[in-house]
């Protein structure tokens, strides 16, 4: 019974003890289960060069099965929601969530746009590996950069309280 309890003791300990990581340019914070990889990425578009900023924790520390945490984001030219433009903030996060689909090859299982204090929003959720991986996910947009949170994990924990905690925990000053 003790080593039970040690063992209760040692995964919520994994499971409360987050790392609190603070961007810069733009300003935004995220908690990630454990110390977070930072990488840059230069994206050539028909537009021109993007710079994708990308920040991971792999990890198989909790108890969740949950494998990686990844935030990917990027500056736009806000000047596409305006004046006689094409394409609504609705539709360029619908774009946005279709090129993820795509590019993991992947089923969408359910999609809600929503606000996230001022800023519009996706939360969506996916399935691979012919449903045996999901990766639940959010993209925002604050401002005049595109925030995309993704979490991945087997189907057995599909719905936990990590990939809430990490998704929910992203703060953007231009949101609040």
């Amino acid at each position: 019974m003790q080593i039970l309890i040690y063992i209760l003791a040692f995964i919520l300990i994994q499971t409360d003890n987050w790392i609190e990581y603070m961007g810069t340019k733009p300003d935004f914070s995220l908690e990630f289960p454990q110390k977070p990889v930072e990488k840059e990425k230069i994206i050539k578009t028909d537009l021109g060069e993007t710079t994708v900023k990308t920040v991971y924790a792999v990890t198989n520390i909790d108890s969740t099965e949950n494998s990686l945490y990844i935030l990917n984001y990027y500056q736009f030219d806000p000047i596409i929601f305006f004046g006689d433009s094409a394409i609504s903030q609705k539709e360029y996060l619908e774009e946005a969530l279709n090129s993820i689909k795509q590019s993991l090859n992947a089923n969408l299982l359910y999609s809600n746009h929503i606000m996230d204090n001022l800023c519009p929003a996706i939360v969506y959720r996916l399935d691979m590996d012919n449903g045996n991986k999901v990766m639940k996910g959010k993209l925002v947009i604050s401002g005049d950069y595109l925030f995309s949170l993704q979490v991945f994990s087997s189907k057995a924990y599909a719905l936990n309280k990590n990939m809430d905690k990490f998704i929910d925990s992203f703060h953007h000053p231009k949101c609040d």
